[in-house]
């Protein structure tokens, strides 16, 4: 994917960047725990909420919701098997355990 050349972003920006991105993931967790119809997801939060790049790569996580054991996965691989590749605000679901 070709990118444009931006400039470094400074600290502070970079933070709140990354706390506006946790809140997403965050809303988008409890919205999913607050709304499942399966007793197991509302008793264990077994279930994972990530925001990815193009690529594939974890970069937001919620911190209070769900099961996110293994924030830096790569799910570039998954995204490589969906005929016809994602485009851009795509949204990807899947419980599938072994995809990422």
């Amino acid at each position: 994917m070709n990118r444009p050349n931006t400039a470094p972003v400074d600290k502070v920006t970079l933070e709140i960047l990354a706390n506006h991105c946790r809140a997403a993931t965050e809303s988008m967790a409890y919205t999913l725990y607050r709304t499942a119809h399966s007793t197991f997801v509302k008793e264990t939060e077994d279930f994972t909420i990530d925001l990815l790049t193009p690529e594939g790569k974890t970069f937001a996580i919620p911190l209070d919701l769900g099961a996110t054991w293994f924030p830096g996965l790569d799910y570039g691989p998954a995204l490589d098997m969906v005929p016809g590749g994602y485009e851009e605000g795509d949204i990807a679901f899947t419980n599938d355990p072994y995809s990422g």
